[in-house]
């Protein structure tokens, strides 16, 4: 899944970035402008700036059992 933000700040304004996962996946920490494991990240944009989200599937428990009588 791919996701772009576009909007408009001053020059120099400093932006909070939080991860956010889908069910089923996990943070697995940021690239580009912020790095590192943290949920949050700040990024001052006094210039182009480039920030990269990812995130890994959790895998499955492998005990058998779904719900609601789901099988993948």
């Amino acid at each position: 899944v791919t996701a772009a933000a576009h909007f408009a700040v001053a020059h120099a304004d400093v932006v909070t970035l939080t991860s956010g996962a889908f069910p089923g996946w996990q943070f697995a920490g940021w690239t580009g402008a912020c790095t590192g494991p943290a949920t949050t990240c700040q990024v001052t944009l006094s210039q182009t700036r480039n920030v990269t989200a990812n995130f890994t599937q959790i895998p499955a428990s492998g005990d058998g059992i779904f719900a609601d009588g789901f099988e993948p």
